[in-house]
C-alpha cells in the first residue's frame, strides 16, 4: 500500500474477507458475527490528517484514553475501530477522534494513520473514560455483537464504506 486510497481499499478487503470466512457457532443469532461485520455495517471511513496545531500529542499505546480525553476537551467525536498505522500494511484495533466532517484527529500516533474504519460513538457515556472503563467495541465485544449498539450511539459522520454488495 502506498497511499490512503490503497490503504482504505486493503482495509475494506480484509474486513470483507474476514466476514466471508469467519463464522462462530456460539454466536448463532447474534446481530453480527465479528467486529469486521459490525464495522462494515455501522462503521465509517475517516480522512487522515495531521494533528491540528492547537491539539497536543498524547502518550503512545493509550489510544482509547487519549481519544476519550481529546474528544471531551475539544468537542470532537470519539471513534473506535481499525486503523492502518503509518509505515504499516495491516490493521490494528485503535481509537481516535473525528471532526464533524469526518477528519481524523489522532493524538496517539506521531503521524496520521494511513486508513481509518471505525464507529463514531456519539454518546460520551459509552466512551472508555479516563478511569479505565472498557473500550467500546473491543472490550465489550460479545455484548455488542449480540445486541448491537444502543439506538443513536453511532454519529452520522465520516463516509459509509462502499464495497461489492453494498450500495453507496
Amino acid at each position: 500500500m502506498t497511499n490512503t486510497g490503497d490503504a482504505e481499499t486493503a482495509l475494506l478487503a480484509y474486513a470483507i474477507e474476514h466476514c466471508a470466512t469467519y463464522r462462530c457457532p456460539e454466536r448463532a443469532g447474534f446481530r453480527w458475527q465479528s467486529i469486521a461485520e459490525l464495522l462494515l455495517d455501522q462503521g465509517r471511513l475517516f480522512t487522515p490528517a495531521p494533528l491540528p496545531g492547537h491539539i497536543a500529542p498524547l502518550p503512545a499505546r493509550r489510544c482509547f484514553r487519549n481519544a476519550d480525553w481529546t474528544a471531551e476537551q475539544h468537542g470532537l467525536v470519539y471513534a473506535e475501530g481499525w486503523a492502518v498505522a503509518p509505515g504499516f500494511d495491516f490493521e490494528i484495533e485503535h481509537a481516535w477522534c473525528a471532526t464533524s466532517d469526518g477528519i481524523v484527529v489522532d493524538t496517539t500516533w506521531p503521524e496520521p494513520g494511513r486508513a481509518y474504519l471505525g464507529a463514531p460513538i456519539h454518546d460520551p457515556d459509552l466512551w472508555p473514560g479516563l478511569d479505565g472503563r472498557d473500550a467500546v467495541l473491543f472490550d465489550r465485544r460479545t455484548e455488542l455483537l449480540c445486541r448491537g449498539l444502543p439506538e443513536g450511539a453511532v454519529a452520522d459522520i465520516g463516509r459509509p464504506p462502499v464495497f461489492p454488495g453494498r450500495q453507496a
